[in-house]
């Protein structure tokens, strides 16, 4: 399944893409995460679905950013 978010508004600094959407979720310290939102998204996306996700972000300053959000299915 294939999830895309976009929005025409600041967008999102590289510095920001990095430390929130790159870094691995269980390297990222709880008590110092200050987009408290990103970081129980990703929590959960790898507590639920491992490796079976995927997660994007492409930014412009001053244009926008989109995400995509990239789910495995389960079928049983």
């Amino acid at each position: 399944m294939l999830i895309t978010v976009w929005d025409n508004g600041v967008g999102i600094s590289r510095e920001c893409i990095e430390k929130y959407f790159e870094c691995p979720p269980q390297d990222m310290d709880d008590t110092e995460v200050e987009h408290i939102g990103i970081y129980n998204i990703r929590k959960r996306l790898s507590y639920l679905y491992n490796d079976q996700y995927r997660l994007e972000v492409k930014s412009v300053p001053g244009e926008g950013c989109t995400i995509l959000l990239a789910l495995a299915l389960k079928t049983s």
